[in-house]
Parts: C-alpha cells; sequence; structure tokens
C-alpha cells in the first residue's frame, strides 16, 4: 500500500491496466488475469508478506509484472456432496428442494406470521436519511432492486420511515440494515418464550448421534402481516420501500420466529429435535433411528417450505458443538473456547499480575471448596516487603486454580428463568467479560485489541468489549432481559440519540436485537478487569471488518452502586483469625452465654465478632454502604446486622459509623428539628424608628404600568404604606419612594431591616443610607424569616387584593390607597391597637362614622397622653407577643452552634444551581465548607469557592456539621444557574453611544 501511494498508481479495473510515474516517465502495465494462480489463505496480518514472497516471488519471477491479489481470512472449507456419509448423500438427494436456493416471491402464508403491535397513541416514528458513501449508495440500489425482484419489499406511502443503514459482511461485502430502533422503542414486547437451553440438553441424555441444521436467511422465510407491513416502512435514496418478509432489527423477531418454528415441530420437540431459533439439532440413540428422525425432520422443512444451508450442516456426528455447548457421547461438555480465556491464562512475571489473577479467582472463592489454602503460595508472594520467586509450590497452586475455575461446579449451565449479568471490562492492550448468573460464571472471554483498536478512545475501547460480549453470547441474551455491568460511564444514551455516528450506524442493528441495563461498577471491583489486563498472547486471525465497528458513547447509566470488596465468606476467616488475637475471648466470664460451634462464638444466632483491627468497621461498611445496604439509616442499619453478628456496643458503633457517612451526609434529608432558636428583632422606642421593606413582584400590569408594590412597614405602630412601581425599579428609584412615602411623610429611621434583593444589596443604596446615618439589617441568606413582618403584611395585602380586583386584573394599583387605609385602621394583633391610632392618635374619619355628631375632642395634653399611653402598651403587647412566638417556635427548633474552622455542608434546596438530570436525584447538601465567623446569634459566614457567587452568611437552619470520616465521593462542581442575580461591584469602564437623538 506505500508503494502504491508514493507513486500514486492508478488501477483502471476495466481495462485492466495499471499506471504510475518513475523517475519522471510514465508506465503503464497490461494485467492478465490468471486463474492458475493458488488462492493464498492467511491466518494472521504477520503472514501477509511471508505469504506473497514464498508463493509469488518464488515461483512468478517475471520482469514488469505486478500481482493482484485478494488475501482473504482461513476459514472452514465449505463441505462438498461428497464429504458427507453415504447416509446422508441418499437424503440429500431426496430431501434436495429443501436445500435449494430461496425462490423468488413470498413464502408461504404461515399460521405464524410476525405482527407488530404498538402502544396506543403513539405517533408513527419518521427520522432522516443517513449519509451514504459512494460504494454503500450503489449497493443499496443493487440490493433494493434485488429485493423488489424477489417481491420481498415493495413502494411504500406509510407514515413511518426508517433510515437504512449498511454493516460489512464477514465474506466481504455490505449488507443493508434499517435503524429500527424509533420503533422498536413504542413496540410492546412479544413475551413469547424462547426455550430454556438447560431443558434442552437435558433431553439429550443417552443420546449418540446428533445432525445439526441450519436455515438460509430463517427470518426472510416468515411473513409480516399485512396490518403491520407498513409499519415496517424505511428510507432510502431511491424512494419509500416497506417489508413484506421478516426483517433484521424488529424486536419480537426471535420471539416470531421460535413461535413459526414449534408450530412445524411440535410433536418431535424434547423427543428426537431440540430447536432454538433457527439453529436445529435432531439427535438419536441409535444410526437407524438418526435416519429415521433426519427424515421426519426434512419432510417437515420440505412440507412447509423452509430452506436450509447445506454447507452448514453436519449429519451424522457423534459430537458437535450446539448452543456454546459440546454435545456428544459422553454427555455435555463445555465448549472450551467459553475458557480459553483462563485456560491460556500466562504465568505471572511480577506481584501485579498474580494480584490480577487473584482478583479474578478471589470473585468466585465462595464456590470453591479450600480455596484459602489452594492459593496461599501465591498469597504469599504479594506481601509487602516478600521476594519474588515463582516456585513449584506457586506453579502448582497456579495450575490448581485455574482448573477450579474451569470445571464444575464454577462453571453453570445457563437457566434462562435466572437473570443473566454481563461483566466487561477493556484496558490500553486486551477486552474481557464474564457471563453470570446468580453470581457464579457460565462463561469468560478475553482477547487481545488489534493496533487498530488500540488507537480507539476509551470510550470506545469499553463499548468495543459490550458488542463482543453480546454477539459471542448471543444464544444466551437474545430474548432475554439481562444486566451489563462496566466500569466506565459513557455519556449519551443509544436509544434516544437524535442521529448516529458511522460507528455507531453498523452497530444499530446488533444492539437492537438485545434488551438490557448498563450499570457502572468501579474497576476495582470488576471480576472482568483481569481478563482484560493479563498479558495475552497475539490476536489470532484476521480481524473481521465488521469487529473494527465500535458504538462510540451509546448506553447511559442507569444505576451507580458501589460494591464491598470484601465477601461473606472473607469475613469468616478475618473472624475465626480474630479470635486468637482479642483478648476479651480468653475470659471465659465474657464466654459465659455464648456457644461454639464450626470454629465460631455464637450468642444465640448471631456470630460474635472480635475486636481486630477494622473487622467491625469494615462489616457495618459491607451492610450499609454497599448497593445491597442501600445506606440506610441508623435503626435499620443495626437490625441488618443484628440477624447475623454482634458483639459489644454494637448500636453505638453502627450510630458513629452512619453518622459518618459522606454520602447520608450529603443526599438525605435533614429529619431533625431545624437547627437555630427564634431571635426576635428589638422593638422600637418610637414609631417610624424602626422601618422594614420588600417587594411584591410578578403582578399582572396594569393601565399605568405597573407590576409591583414596594411595601413599607412601621415595626412599631405597624402602619403600612404600598406604593406601585415596576418590578425593573432600580435602587436609586427604591430610594426616591423611600423619600417621598417615609421620610417626608414620618422621619428619617434609624433602621432598615430587608431581604437580600439586588437593590438593597447594591452599592448605590448602601451609599445613600450611610449618607442619611441609617443602619441597614439584612436577612442571611436564603432565610427570610428575620423580615417575617414584611412578609406578613405582604399576605394581607394580597388577599384584600384578590377580593376586589376586576376581572382584567389591571386595576389594583387604583385599589392601593383604599387597601393601605383599611389596613391601617385595623386592629393589630400584636399591638392590640389600630396603627392610625398609634401614630395619630385619634380614630380616622370613615363613611360608617362621618357626620355623626358630639364627638368630644380631646385637649392638647390629654390627646399627647394617651398617645403616649398607647404606644407604652404597644410596646407591651408586642413584647409579649414576641414571646410567645419564640415559645411556640423553640418548640420547633433546636439550639445549634458551630466553632471557627469547623466543615459544615450548605443545604441546596434553595440554591438554583446548574444541574445535568433531575434536581430529586442531585445532593441535598454540598460542600463541605469552612465556618470563617459567627454572625450574631444564628448565622454563620462560610468560605465559599470562586463558582459559588452568592452572599456568604446563612442561617443555622442551612447547614449541617461535616463529621464524615475516610474517603468521601468528590462534590459536584458548584455552577450557579442563570436566573440568580448578582451584585456589579463597580464599573471598570462606560462609554456612550448615540442612537438617532438619544444618548445611550
Amino acid at each position: 500500500m506505500d508503494w502504491l501511494r508514493a507513486n500514486e498508481v492508478i488501477l483502471d479495473f476495466q481495462d485492466n491496466t495499471v499506471s504510475f510515474t518513475k523517475n519522471g516517465e510514465p508506465i503503464q502495465w497490461q494485467v492478465s488475469v490468471d486463474t492458475t494462480i493458488p488462492v493464498v489463505q492467511i491466518t494472521k496480518s504477520a503472514d501477509v508478506c511471508f505469504a506473497l514472497a514464498c508463493q509469488f516471488g518464488q515461483h512468478y519471477r517475471v520482469a514488469n509484472t505486478l500481482f493482484v491479489v485478494q488475501l482473504e481470512e482461513a476459514g472452514t472449507p465449505t463441505p462438498d456432496i461428497e464429504d458427507f456419509p453415504p447416509q446422508m448423500k441418499v437424503l440429500a438427494d431426496e430431501f434436495k428442494e429443501v436445500f435449494e436456493a430461496i425462490p423468488d416471491g413470498l413464502p408461504p402464508d404461515r399460521a405464524v406470521g410476525h405482527t407488530i403491535p404498538v402502544e396506543p397513541g403513539k405517533l408513527p416514528p419518521f427520522r432522516p436519511l443517513y449519509r451514504l458513501s459512494l460504494a454503500e449508495y450503489e449497493e443499496a440500489k443493487q440490493q433494493i432492486e434485488e429485493y423488489l425482484r424477489k417481491g420481498w419489499i415493495e413502494p411504500s406511502a406509510s407514515p413511518y420511515g426508517a433510515p437504512i443503514l449498511f454493516v460489512n459482511k464477514k465474506g466481504g461485502g455490505l449488507r443493508m440494515c434499517v435503524d429500527y430502533r424509533a420503533l422498536n422503542k413504542i413496540t410492546i414486547k412479544n413475551r413469547y418464550p424462547l426455550p430454556r437451553i438447560e431443558d434442552l440438553f437435558d433431553r439429550l441424555q443417552g443420546a449418540q448421534w446428533f445432525s445439526a441444521l441450519d436455515l438460509v436467511q430463517g427470518y426472510h422465510q416468515l411473513r409480516i402481516t399485512e396490518e403491520d407491513v407498513p409499519k415496517t416502512a424505511f428510507r432510502s435514496p431511491f424512494g419509500h420501500f416497506q417489508w413484506r418478509v421478516l426483517s433484521f432489527g424488529l424486536t419480537n423477531a426471535p420471539a416470531s420466529f421460535q413461535r413459526a418454528m414449534n408450530d412445524v415441530f411440535r410433536e418431535a420437540i424434547g423427543h428426537f429435535v431440540l430447536v432454538y431459533l433457527d439453529d436445529i439439532l435432531v439427535y438419536s440413540k441409535t444410526e437407524e433411528e438418526h435416519t429415521q428422525y433426519l427424515k421426519w425432520v426434512l419432510g417437515k422443512l420440505r412440507e412447509h417450505k423452509f430452506y436450509a444451508r447445506l454447507w452448514k450442516c453436519h449429519f451424522y456426528k457423534r459430537e458437535l458443538e450446539y448452543l456454546g455447548h459440546l454435545v456428544g457421547n459422553d454427555g455435555l461438555k463445555v465448549d472450551p473456547k467459553k475458557v480459553v480465556a483462563v485456560q491460556n491464562w500466562h504465568v505471572p512475571q511480577d506481584v501485579g499480575q498474580i494480584r490480577s489473577f487473584l482478583g479474578l479467582a478471589n470473585y468466585f472463592r465462595r464456590f470453591l471448596e479450600n480455596y484459602s489454602t489452594v492459593v496461599a503460595p501465591l498469597t504469599a508472594l504479594t506481601r509487602k516487603g516478600s521476594a519474588w520467586e515463582w516456585t513449584r509450590q506457586c506453579q502448582e497452586a497456579f495450575d490448581k486454580v485455574k482448573t477450579k475455575l474451569t470445571n464444575a461446579p464454577v462453571l453453570v449451565l445457563p437457566n434462562p428463568s435466572k437473570p443473566y449479568e454481563v461483566v466487561t471490562d477493556a484496558s490500553t492492550v486486551g477486552i474481557g467479560a464474564v457471563l453470570l448468573q446468580e453470581g457464579r460464571p457460565v462463561a469468560f472471554e478475553s482477547r487481545k485489541l488489534s493496533p487498530a483498536e488500540q488507537r480507539y478512545t476509551t470510550s470506545e475501547q469499553e463499548l468495543r468489549v459490550v458488542v463482543h460480549a453480546l454477539r459471542t453470547w448471543r444464544c444466551y441474551l437474545e430474548g432475554v432481559e439481562f444486566v451489563v455491568t462496566t466500569d466506565h460511564c459513557p455519556n449519551t444514551y443509544f436509544s434516544t440519540q437524535a442521529t448516529l455516528t458511522r460507528r455507531q450506524a453498523r452497530w444499530a442493528e446488533l444492539l437492537s436485537g438485545f434488551t438490557f441495563d448498563i450499570r457502572y461498577r468501579a474497576g476495582s471491583t470488576n471480576m472482568a478487569d483481569p481478563l482484560s489486563r493479563q498479558p495475552i498472547g497475539a490476536a489470532t486471525g484476521l480481524e473481521d471488518t465488521e469487529d473494527k465497528a465500535v458504538v462510540a458513547a451509546c448506553f447511559g447509566i442507569l444505576a451507580v452502586a458501589r460494591v464491598s470488596e470484601v465477601t461473606f465468606s472473607g469475613f469468616l476467616k478475618r473472624i475465626r483469625t480474630g479470635y486468637h488475637i482479642d483478648s476479651w475471648f480468653q475470659n471465659p466470664q465474657n464466654t459465659k452465654g455464648l456457644k461454639y460451634e464450626h470454629e465460631l462464638w455464637w450468642r444465640e444466632q448471631e456470630i460474635v465478632v472480635p475486636h481486630v483491627g477494622n473487622l467491625r468497621n469494615d462489616i457495618i461498611e459491607e451492610v450499609h454502604s454497599t448497593r445491597y445496604g442501600g445506606h440506610l439509616g441508623i435503626k435499620k442499619t443495626r437490625w441488618a446486622l443484628s440477624d447475623v453478628y454482634w458483639w459489644p456496643g454494637l448500636g453505638t458503633e453502627v450510630q458513629q459509623f452512619v453518622s459518618r457517612c459522606d454520602a447520608c451526609a450529603r443526599n438525605k434529608s435533614d429529619t431533625k428539628k431545624p437547627g437555630g432558636l427564634l431571635q426576635p428583632l428589638e422593638i422600637p422606642d418610637e414609631p417610624w424608628e424602626s422601618v422594614s421593606l420588600d417587594f411584591i413582584t410578578d403582578l399582572p400590569k396594569t393601565r399605568d404600568g405597573h407590576t409591583a408594590i414596594l411595601v413599607f412597614v412601621d415595626r412599631l405602630t405597624k402602619m403600612v404604606h404600598f406604593v406601585a412601581t415596576t418590578t425593573d425599579v432600580s435602587a436609586e428609584d427604591t430610594a426616591k419612594l423611600f423619600v417621598a412615602h417615609v421620610f417626608r411623610l414620618h422621619r428619617l429611621p434609624r433602621v432598615l431591616v430587608s431581604d437580600r434583593d439586588p437593590r438593597f444589596t447594591s452599592r448605590f443604596w448602601h451609599e445613600v443610607t450611610r449618607t442619611l446615618g441609617t443602619k441597614l439589617k439584612m436577612s442571611s441568606a436564603f432565610h427570610p424569616q428575620t423580615d417575617g413582618q414584611t412578609e406578613r403584611a405582604n399576605r394581607t395585602l394580597e388577599q384584600m387584593l384578590r377580593s376586589f380586583i376586576g376581572p382584567t386584573q389591571d386595576d389594583w394599583d387604583d385599589l392601593l390607597p383604599v387597601v393601605e387605609f383599611a389596613v391601617n385602621n385595623s386592629v393589630h394583633e400584636g399591638t392590640h391597637e389600630k396603627p392610625f391610632i398609634l401614630n395619630c392618635g385619634r380614630h380616622p374619619t370613615t363613611p360608617a362614622t362621618h357626620g355623626i355628631g358630639g364627638l368630644r375632642v380631646p385637649a392638647a395634653q390629654d390627646f399627647v397622653g394617651k398617645q403616649q399611653e398607647a404606644l407604652k402598651s404597644a410596646r407591651r403587647w408586642l413584647q409579649l407577643s414576641q414571646q410567645r412566638q419564640k415559645s411556640s417556635a423553640d418548640m420547633k427548633r433546636r439550639e445549634v452552634s458551630f466553632e471557627v474552622g469547623d466543615k459544615v455542608l450548605l443545604s441546596t434546596k434553595n440554591i438554583r444551581l446548574k444541574i445535568h438530570g433531575a434536581r430529586k436525584l442531585f445532593p441535598r447538601w454540598i460542600g463541605p465548607f469552612e465556618v470563617i465567623q459567627r454572625v450574631g446569634v444564628v448565622a454563620y459566614k462560610l468560605k465559599l469557592p470562586g463558582t459559588l457567587q452568592i452572599h456568604n452568611v446563612f442561617h443555622v437552619s442551612l447547614l449541617n456539621k461535616y463529621i464524615a470520616e475516610g474517603k468521601y465521593l468528590p462534590p459536584p462542581t458548584i455552577v450557579l444557574g442563570e436566573e440568580l442575580f448578582y451584585e456589579v461591584e463597580r464599573v471598570l469602564m462606560h462609554r456612550d453611544r448615540q442612537r438617532g437623538r438619544k444618548t445611550v
């Protein structure tokens, strides 16, 4: 290829010429086709040069001659009819119709057709075309014309439309497929059962003769029901078409095909026929019976017009491969290819490799007899300070462990009624996978990555092993739901991805035939990890082009789980060893009432755990922190432990462990009483000495353009002023309203109380109040209860406006004066007096009292005296009211305090963060953050990161002390949402622009 590229060689296959330039001179060679040259078959990529040099360089030394050779992977040679047993030759001739090519036209109208029931109310999915290469474009045209000629597809006017894509055939060429993911998503799943593989093998007891038949294009031999044909419509550059026969990629295809096969062979299934999709096995005890059974099976295929590939069938065998197992006259055997990854494990060369091997074996130790004794020579090499020496005992232990791993009872027969788990992992050198059921291995798989695959990204390599594992174990996984466990987190969802890359498109058909979830497991606890990282030998065989297509970022993560590295059997060993170390068990008084059985101390039904190292802590962690424990609370964790274990002080240790659990601290709701006792504000001595203010916003726009209300409340007399304004009113305009409605009418307040509205936190507002000599008091971040008086006045105002507002809701600003009068003329619950009287010293005249004579006008001295007495009475009532409120509030609160330097978690309930996903699943607490100052009695200033641009003083009810120890999950990146306002510290520069007559 380098020579062709360097010399810019032009191959003209129409004229059979090769043209290039050498030393400036044009050269053209005429190519002649020599059919006598033998076909070159290679098994390794390194064989290419050797094959060309030996088979062509020596035998065909012709000057100025270029040999263009097509190399193909050596595979199983196509059998000839003469290679079959004599009995089969007769049967092949008698039933020759079965082995003919599928005729054009539709298959027979069978009793079973493929249906596509769709969920009610779902719209027909319709997706855009994928871009095709020139080769794919030509191939699409050719295949569509062929399918039209055969009658398998027809033009369509259906509202459905799926795009086409292409995958490479194993033997070369392209195969057209349809991306039915959108249709499969809304298709009601067919629960027709596939056979239990374990039950199939149970029927083979005593069988001596076996034959296997493989149907040609099995799916295309089944019709789609007429009413469901439009649902299969697909789009192409040459038009809109729909399938008349069953197509690959439809989600219920396996169930429909299995049902059709069962209907054909129903009376013989379990007697001398096994059928799993298109794999048919005929078995018998004698050769004579076998011939009769084969005639019956072939007769059924001919009767129902099903067609088989003669060259892929096997007849009259004493042993053959079926569904991943070897069936023979010696019984059922495990296919050696399933465990070759473990059997071919190279002898470890260092401590890291021996740890990888033991990491795999340790996961299955509960199923291996005397495991600890067997691996003792190997584990000795992993101890710190031990010299590396591979002895005869190490080799024997290594071989024995491999033998135990690859023989029953470790490898179990697959049981389709139990859930499957595919555990995968990839490293930079290889990929590994384990097929599990209930934690026990069914098969191992691993291989080295090809040089091209080693250049894939991490995501591509991790997903490459998933695709490889699903293809390898298709016979187990097709038609059932299972779980794929990986130690890598892809970024997007394949099933909902709007468009596919070329690599993704090549795998769409394969993945659509499986139903599975993806789960995450840390690499240190992934038992497939050692399979991918062992020093595997060179890859054998040329890689199929289809194998190199990798789906990138095609699966979503549904759950994150941490699996403990410690198993139950591991605990038992540590417990037994701990009895000899813990002196507590040496005192007979302590063990009185306990019983000793199976080398364990028991307290009734619980195992007594010694106090040795971190053993007790590890057991609590296993019960509480793993996915099986679920991070339950103190009581439930203690109950779960008490079912199996006991030791003195268990409850206390559980409480300490759970209270220090980082995951619980971040993600659980605080069920304790809110922190911080009520701290009432000081009662003013004079009217309008202390004023609170707040905004009511997001109101309907009035005819005058008002959309908000500015509320002023005197904290002593409770008199209010309601001022109509706009939502976007500036801090400067707010100051003008304050002067017009408070300062002008009453006085300059000594104290202003507000929330942390940007207008009140602005530098302008601070400068105005500083100049006027007024002190600002603001609520802590996200704690508006500081300004509870104004909040209460706001609710009263809103209730009254709702009672009088018109249907268009554009006249509420006209009602503000009368509503303000009504509030000021009503008795306040806290002062037991009307605000108007406390401010003016008299009752106001109302329409109800207007014109009533005889009202006595008090003397000036009496007027002043009564007003002062009313104010004193109001203060007394306010004090009593505050005491009642504090007593009532403190019953629902608890006193909490922190020291400077403490670490605390901050509640996220009021912080608008940028969250990817559902907020319900986001941690309820973030941090930890350091306390840098105590502000008042119930507020604290925190040291926040630069990304969290909010006020850093918080009420104690929004904080939780952080006491977690050891490892903890890193806090999520804190990024504020775009809805929050930010305070402008200062303006660095400004520029005037002229727009017409306006200067901006």
